[in-house]
């Protein structure tokens, strides 16, 4: 997948010496819409007292959040539980 980061003909090569037959490039090169950007252990509704496993508040907003950028990009933000892990993903 895109999370390869195969973003030129070395790191290509790299995967094919290593018998990887199917290779995607990486998401600056070619993106895909709702790619996970980053996966992150903090989460923001936990640290708001909002998270639904260790907290008894539930949130005020409306789901699904989003970070704005300072440039306007907006980028949803997808919550694993299970794993206990924050998923940010790329606007459309």
């Amino acid at each position: 997948t895109y999370l390869g980061n195969v973003m030129n003909e070395g790191a290509m090569g790299f995967y094919q010496k290593h018998g990887v037959s199917k290779i995607a490039p990486a998401f600056e090169k070619c993106p895909t819409n709702d790619a996970v950007l980053m996966f992150c252990k903090h989460c923001l509704r936990y640290s708001m007292g909002w998270c639904p496993v260790r907290h008894r508040t539930k949130s005020p907003f409306k789901e699904p959040y989003y970070l704005v950028s300072a440039d306007g990009k907006r980028f949803r933000l997808d919550f694993d539980c299970k794993n206990c892990q924050m998923k940010v993903l790329a606007g459309k």
